[in-house]
């Protein structure tokens, strides 16, 4: 059986409660809750050097913030690789922007 239906973000982990490149949420994938880290955003509007994507892209982690994925495929903003919750994720990306 598979679901055609996108991930839904049940929960933003920061105090303003609106999803920007590196924050951790929380999905819900396939009737099951799963947290991920945002890595793309649609409406960045910021002029801090952040791009802007053509979708909306974000990883799934475990609770020590390892990737469940074994590569990353999508453009990774060079901002991440200053942010100490995503060093996994920076180590086994292929693209920088």
């Amino acid at each position: 059986m598979t679901y055609k239906r996108p991930p839904k973000i049940i929960h933003v982990y920061n105090k303003k409660s609106i999803g920007q490149i590196g924050d951790r949420i929380l999905l819900a994938v396939k009737g099951q809750k799963q947290k991920a880290i945002i890595v793309g955003c649609k409406n960045m509007h910021r002029k801090d050097g952040i791009p802007n994507f053509d979708t909306n892209n974000c990883v799934l982690v475990d609770d020590q913030d390892t990737p469940l994925g074994a590569r990353i495929t999508v453009p990774i903003p060079a901002k991440l690789r200053s942010n100490p919750n995503c060093a996994k994720l920076v180590a086994i990306a292929t693209k920088f922007v």
